[in-house]
């Protein structure tokens, strides 16, 4: 019994350090960042509004482009197809943006396709249905930098209410020992 109290007052001192409190902090605000991103997520089927998202256009050699998909217009050239011909691609505009495909289901003249378009501040990803003159978007979702305040907050609460649970359990700990050493 002894050895497990040492064992159990030693994680609760090493839970109380700020060393532990800056690591759960930082993996916590990871966390709700990727929680926001996933409830801020839109859905066509629900009559939700979407999110501006790029979309592959392909040209005839099967050279592709992420163009802004807008629902009132036709954004593709012509002898350009929303078909994709190879089942992925990627492309490198900079450092920091990029565009890239990924057909998820083929069939007959129909791709569910998944897009990711990464600029410096945000990344956006679509699902769409496309045919070789139509996009029908499905879902957008999107993970943007304006996420970090309210999840950093949302984190710093967190660890303040671990912190106080952490201090119940050190002085819960200790009023039991101090009456184990009387008896």
């Amino acid at each position: 019994m002894m050895k497990f109290q040492r064992i159990y007052s030693g994680t609760l001192w090493v839970l109380d350090t700020i060393f532990f409190r800056l690591f759960a902090w930082y993996w916590l605000m990871g966390l709700f960042i990727q929680i926001l991103s996933y409830t801020e997520a839109r859905d066509s089927m629900r009559k939700e509004s979407m999110f501006p998202f790029d979309v592959a256009v392909f040209q005839a050699d099967a050279s592709f482009e992420g163009i802004s998909y807008t629902a009132d217009r036709d954004v593709r050239s012509a002898n350009t197809s929303y078909l994709a011909p190879v089942p992925k691609g990627h492309k490198q505009y900079g450092e920091y943006s990029s565009f890239s495909y990924q057909v998820i289901e083929q069939r007959p003249q129909q791709q569910l396709i998944q897009t990711v378009s990464k600029d410096d501040e945000r990344t956006t990803w679509a699902t769409y249905v496309a045919t070789h003159d139509s996009i029908m978007p499905l879902t957008t979702r999107i993970y943007a930098f304006d996420y970090m305040p309210a999840s950093a907050a949302a984190a710093f609460i967190v660890v303040q209410l671990l912190k106080c649970f952490i201090r119940y359990l050190i002085w819960r700990n200790q009023i039991r020992l101090s009456c184990a050493v009387e008896y």
